[in-house]
């Protein structure tokens, strides 16, 4: 979901608006944004994976 997205949600959108933004596919964008925001020397989710090897690979 890209940032623009993320505004409509906090915005003035209807419902069904708001449903097709949450129900699209996660882009390779937004995914490579999140790992990296990541903190280094920190862990997210039940694996416990560092954040320094996620963002390696």
């Amino acid at each position: 979901m890209s940032n623009d997205n993320i505004d409509n949600i906090h915005g003035n959108t209807s419902n069904s608006e708001t449903n097709d933004i949450l129900d699209s596919p996660i882009t390779e964008n937004e995914i490579q944004q999140a790992v990296s925001t990541q903190n280094n020397e920190k862990s997210s989710g039940p694996g416990q994976i560092p954040a320094e090897i996620i963002k390696a690979t």
